[in-house]
């Protein structure tokens, strides 16, 4: 029998007399690039913004038509599924209510970048990494977007910009690498409608350079070669123009590695990708380089060796030790002919058509409804899916259909055991859990999981062991680190806490938990400086829309005041009011700065806005009525209001008044020369706030003087 590669060969022969009579491909209507932000270098049409850049990343342009490649007969009964994950998709990023749906959705332009990163958890581990820059949505039929923004994000900002309206506003989950002030982050992400079809998802600077270049009808050309696959059903652009991305990871395994294959990488600048469906299938690849001498050194590298070394399964046949079923076997065969075609040499480069006269789609939809191990993968993300909505039964009952069809599959017991902690059946869970780390004993994710149950059961002891196992699976596990750390604290062992927050911020110096989780040890310790340092760090890692953000300033702002730094404490507590100003929470805390620094007018002041806030509040009263009573400024005295003030919080407090409150009631009746009650409540305070000063002021009261210092 033929080798796999001669028995290609001879298909490829016998497809180039079969093609001349196979019906075309579907024909579609080019991509619209219109709404596309262009870059003012080169001819690329998905230019990375500043900022966006990063090293090792190769800007890449992706197209595609779903409603069409979902039209497909076999591909109906997935149209369900692909819904379920888009919506799943939107939901993460905060949108509420539902997207046009897959088959109202004529066509997806994204731009952005992939690259090889090393992965923070296991350094010498690399990973490819994607990132989503913009692009534009088209729809079959009208659909609201700018109503569903609106809904979903009430603080959407509208900007009217040359008589075009458009959306800014921040996406949940979506981590900044910098973040800075919230009119930087609202500018990342905005939402442009030009017509009831069209919605262009884009930074806000992008937004506004592509509705200047529509209406200067300053349209550019597209990239070299994008013509030949602009109606195709999925077409994809790669701009290779900086070549450092080839030599970032020289030790990883890739098509950049060995010299012999990275020769084609090294001397073109742009490759066209383009797939067309239909009753027979088109696959059209084109490459150009800068000049002819690189691009005739291009051709010297086979482009053929290159996409076979890409996909190995087409080049080298299927694994003789893994059965593969016909319908996976008939479409990797119908994928290996398509690498069969014509090259034609072009002036900077050349054009390469694979075809085929058959369905493509049709054998990958059967390759996929008949892949007992892609049913697997289906049924967990499916679980995945109903997790994320919170539909724990739902998950319970395709995991026992996993768990019946797998009884070995370790991640369907793990994921069941979740859904029953999550519903409250702890033990039934815990049961599930050991059964999937008996299948599983490095499942680093199910062991941690089963550490915060245990946790949550108070069972620390338990749960210690599982943390320590998590670790040696993986010593870089950020979180695992945190958790550690957190029963070393309930034990009391803060030098063992500190070590492993250390480890964890080591690990990932981005991670803001870890700094302030350590800052809470230092504030145990006492190191208040210590903890000033890591709540700094937590902040600058924090974006404007953080929810615990106030709680971060106002517990550096209270640091600060343990180190004497009063103006440093105003100036947080300043950020807190900055950013919540209906609460009373930064003008009570602002206000007790002022009072010790001495800025008593300032310190009424700010009361008085808590107060109009909040008109019930004790502290805002009662420290209004200890300066008015108290205060070395004889101007600001006031015994009549500073009475009023302490009288109306030793009601509310009935009998269960604190020591405080009541002397600064017993200062305001000596303030207003009422001195029997103020050494009747002064005694009073004695008997449970027994101090020298204390006795000092009864001392002055039964003299009739009043005392013009502050109570502590």
């Amino acid at each position: 029998m033929l080798p796999r590669r001669g028995r290609l060969a001879v298909l490829a022969m016998l497809l180039a007399v079969s093609t001349a009579g196979a019906a075309p491909p579907d024909a579609f209507e080019p991509f619209d690039l219109t709404y596309l932000p262009r870059g003012g270098s080169g001819t690329t049409v998905f230019p990375l913004t500043t900022g966006e850049s990063r090293r090792s990343a190769i800007p890449v342009l992706i197209a595609v038509r779903p409603a069409a490649l979902f039209k497909h007969p076999a591909a109906r009964k997935h149209t369900e599924f692909v819904n379920e994950l888009a919506a799943a998709f939107l939901a993460s990023l905060g949108y509420r209510g539902d997207g046009p749906g897959i088959e109202n959705t004529e066509s997806i332009l994204v731009r952005g970048s992939f690259a090889l990163q090393e992965n923070p958890e296991e350094r010498g581990r690399f990973e490819t990494s994607c990132a989503a820059s913009g692009g534009v949505l088209r729809t079959v039929r009208p659909f609201d977007w700018p109503t569903l923004i609106r809904r979903s994000f009430p603080d959407a900002v509208e900007v009217d910009y040359r008589g075009a309206r458009f959306l800014a506003f921040m996406p949940k989950n979506v981590r900044l690498p910098q973040p800075s002030s919230p009119e930087a982050e609202r500018s990342l992400f905005a939402m442009y409608c030009p017509d009831s079809r069209t919605l262009v998802f884009e930074s806000e600077t992008h937004i506004r350079q592509v509705i200047d270049r529509v209406k200067d009808g300053k349209l550019e050309a597209p990239q070299p070669g994008w013509g030949q696959v602009e109606r195709s059903s999925v077409a994809i652009a790669l701009d290779l123009r900086n070549k450092e991305w080839l030599h970032v990871f020289p030790r990883t395994p890739g098509p950049h590695i060995p010299i012999e294959r990275s020769a084609f990488l090294q001397n073109i600048d742009d490759i066209v990708l383009g797939l067309e469906t239909g009753p027979s299938t088109r696959f059209h690849l084109l490459w150009s380089s800068r000049n002819q001498l690189v691009a005739r050194q291009a051709r010297e590298s086979s482009l053929r060796t290159i996409l076979f070394n890409l996909l190995p399964t087409i080049g080298n046949g299927p694994d003789p030790k893994r059965t593969i079923s016909p319908a996976r076997e008939a479409a990797w065969n119908l994928i290996g002919n398509l690498l069969w075609g014509n090259t034609t040499q072009k002036a900077l480069g050349s054009e390469y058509v694979g075809t085929v006269p058959d369905d493509l789609l049709y054998f990958l939809f059967r390759m996929v409804d008949g892949d007992p191990a892609i049913e697997k993968q289906a049924l967990l993300l499916r679980g995945n899916l109903a997790g994320s909505k919170k539909q724990f039964d739902r998950v319970i009952v395709l995991m026992n259909e996993l768990i019946r069809i797998d009884p070995k599959n370790s991640k369907a017991w793990g994921m069941r055991g979740v859904a029953y902690c999550a519903k409250g059946s702890i033990e039934r869970g815990l049961a599930d859990f050991e059964a999937s780390i008996r299948l599983n004993p490095n499942d680093a994710n199910i062991l941690f999981t089963r550490a915060g149950v245990l946790c949550r059961k108070r069972e620390y002891e338990k749960a210690m062991p599982d943390l320590d196992a998590v670790l040696r699976i993986n010593p870089r596990k950020v979180d695992a680190f945190i958790y550690r750390s957190n029963l070393w604290k309930i034990k009391g062992e803060f030098d063992k806490a500190e070590k492993d927050l250390s480890e964890a911020i080591t690990c990932d110096p981005s991670s803001k938990s870890a700094f302030w989780y350590r800052a809470e040890i230092y504030s145990q310790q006492r190191s208040w400086k210590k903890a000033i340092d890591d709540l700094t760090a937590a902040l600058r890692l924090s974006s404007s829309h953080d929810p615990k953000l106030i709680q971060l300033y106002m517990t550096r702002a209270g640091c600060k005041h343990l180190v004497g730094d009063i103006d440093g404490a105003i100036a947080d507590y300043t950020e807190v009011v900055r950013i919540d100003a209906k609460s009373p929470l930064g003008f009570d805390s602002r206000g007790y700065e002022w009072r010790a620094k001495g800025e008593y007018q300032k310190a009424l002041d700010d009361f008085d806005r808590a107060l109009q806030r909040k008109p019930n509040d004790q502290y805002a009263i009662i420290t209004q009525a200890d300066i008015r009573a108290s205060c070395p400024d004889a101007k600001l005295r006031d015994g009549v209001r500073a009475i009023a003030g302490a009288e109306l919080v030793c009601f509310i407090m009935n009998s269960q008044a604190k020591p405080h409150q009541l002397a600064v009631l017993a200062a305001a009746y000596a303030e207003n020369r009422q001195f029997d009650k103020a050494v009747k409540h002064q005694r009073e305070v004695l008997k449970t706030w027994d101090t020298e000063e204390n006795r000092k002021r009864l001392k002055l009261y039964e003299e009739g003087f009043p005392c013009h210092t502050l109570i502590p």
